[in-house]
């Protein structure tokens, strides 16, 4: 066991001082409770959510009725802007359907300001000429069926179980599934239930 050196005749040039245990911070053990830390921090971001929501509501009770009506016709613009580019994605997403694999793929690359007007209406040209492009790109017999613009209404009125109940009578060579369907919907008139 080799003791310690005489401070009184050690060389400060060829010995190394002794390491002082108090002053290395990595000899120290880290006693610091990193969840009280946590809490803290968790505490002071809950006040600063609270301070900034008071901040908020005085500056909205401070704005005038005409700042109060402008920032409500800027969040209404705002959401007015973005029904109008879901409406112009669906319209984009309806004309690639068939032609392209991955229609809503394509939709998420596009900038869809583009296929508006300057009234904020979709721009039916524009959206037909991106349909051709892509159309022009599409393998030959890739051809699906178009989808209907009308989008299922055929402008007239939806019959009534009478004129139905006639026109199922008057058909010539009916199934006995359709026997079967003539013979329900006389007993709904009958019974007087449209439905």
């Amino acid at each position: 066991m080799t003791t310690p050196p005489d401070p009184a005749t050690a060389d400060p040039a060829t010995d190394p001082p002794e390491p002082d245990p108090a002053a290395d911070p990595a000899a120290q053990p880290d006693t610091t409770d990193w969840k009280a830390q946590a809490r803290k921090w968790e505490a002071r971001a809950a006040e600063n959510k609270a301070a900034a929501k008071k901040l908020a509501e005085i500056e909205a009770a401070n704005q005038s009725a005409q700042e109060r009506a402008e920032t409500a016709a800027k969040a209404a613009e705002d959401r007015a802007q973005a029904a109008t580019l879901r409406i112009a994605s669906a319209e984009v997403r309806a004309a690639l359907t068939g032609i392209v694999p991955d229609p809503a793929a394509i939709v998420e690359d596009l900038n869809l300001a583009k296929y508006l007007t300057e009234d904020g209406e979709v721009d039916a040209d524009k959206v037909a000429a991106l349909q051709a492009k892509y159309q022009a790109l599409a393998p030959a017999g890739s051809r699906a069926p178009r989808p209907n613009p009308a989008q299922g209404g055929s402008g007239q009125p939806a019959k009534t179980l009478t004129e139905l109940v006639a026109d199922l009578e008057r058909k010539p060579g009916k199934t006995a599934a359709e026997m079967r369907e003539l013979m329900r919907m006389k007993a709904r008139q009958m019974t007087g239930k449209q439905g």
